[in-house]
């Protein structure tokens, strides 16, 4: 039996770099799948990674970074790593490195006698994953510190597969949910809420308590924030539809696009004030708690 392989092994297949849809669409054009091939020549210089416009996880990163502003981020592998862009992630390894890391840390602010406050950040299909081991470890020995699991209930980073708290598969098989604050219930955690961080006043509520539940009793405490990702089919159609518009009044002070780090919100060298990209907003209003003049405000 002969083959006739295409691939990396004869560069019909570029062995390094990204297999973006350019890319793909130039190897299928290249080996005569595809007629004629036209590349999208977008200029990425001054557009970084950044999560999608209205992600929850925007608003549950910017909310922690209320409460926890002199905190250490130990940060894992998914969507939300580009927490770095808004000063929430410090360390990225591995996936479940979050947890390990916090407890490591914990740990090493315990010898040196330093109350120093430490804050993991994990998704759902993530602690599934690799971190709820890391978490009863940390559990048992006693650490101290927040743990914050981001529930989108999707495998957003690599294609939207489902997760384990899901009633079906992703081949569309009805499948038994697993409950992750059943779970965390029953490691006997002391401090467990569940909020949606697009309501930003009861998420700001639940982490000062848990600020609070941690120095009084040295213990971890967990926030699960649940929202269902944007950039699903449900998560768009479930989410709430509230336009903003910037204010005249807008000083140009642009606290709003570095704090918040949203896309959709751009910066007009003409007028020197911030505008509404209304191509790219998703109408979600969770950015109007990112301007502390008050000058983002919902059109009524």
């Amino acid at each position: 039996l002969q083959l006739n392989l295409q691939g990396r092994r004869n560069n019909i297949v570029p062995k390094e770099g990204e297999l973006s849809m350019d890319v793909c669409e130039q190897i299928l054009y290249n080996i005569g799948v595809l007629d004629s091939f036209v590349p999208v020549n977008i200029d990425f210089k001054d557009k970084p990674p950044s999560l999608c416009p209205g992600c929850a996880h925007r608003s549950a990163f910017f909310e922690i970074k209320q409460v926890y502003s002199d905190a250490i981020f130990a940060g894992d592998i998914g969507c939300y790593t580009l927490g770095v862009n808004l000063g929430v992630t410090d360390t990225v390894f591995c996936m479940g490195a979050s947890v390990s890391f916090a407890f490591g840390f914990n740990k090493a602010f315990k010898l040196s006698d330093k109350n120093q406050h430490v804050v993991a950040i994990i998704g759902d299909s993530t602690f599934f994953h690799t971190g709820l081991s890391a978490l009863i470890d940390a559990i048992h020995n006693n650490a101290k510190f927040l743990l914050v699991i981001l529930d989108n209930s999707t495998v957003a980073m690599t294609g939207n597969q489902k997760t384990l708290s899901s009633p079906v598969n992703s081949l569309g098989e009805a499948v038994k949910p697993i409950s992750i604050e059943k779970i965390v219930r029953s490691l006997d955690i002391g401090f467990l809420e569940i909020v949606d961080p697009y309501d930003f006043k009861k998420s700001i509520e639940v982490l000062k308590q848990s600020k609070d539940y941690i120095e009084k009793n040295s213990s971890i405490a967990v926030i699960i924030f649940r929202h269902l990702c944007v950039n699903t089919d449900e998560g768009l159609k479930n989410n709430p539809i509230i336009k903003v518009f910037v204010d005249n009044d807008c000083k140009g002070c642009k606290l709003c696009i570095d704090e918040f780090e949203c896309q959709s919100l751009i910066f007009n060298e003409d007028t020197k004030q911030v505008e509404i990209d209304r191509k790219t907003c998703i109408d979600c209003a969770q950015c109007i708690y990112s301007c502390p003049f008050g000058s983002i405000k919902v059109l009524k």
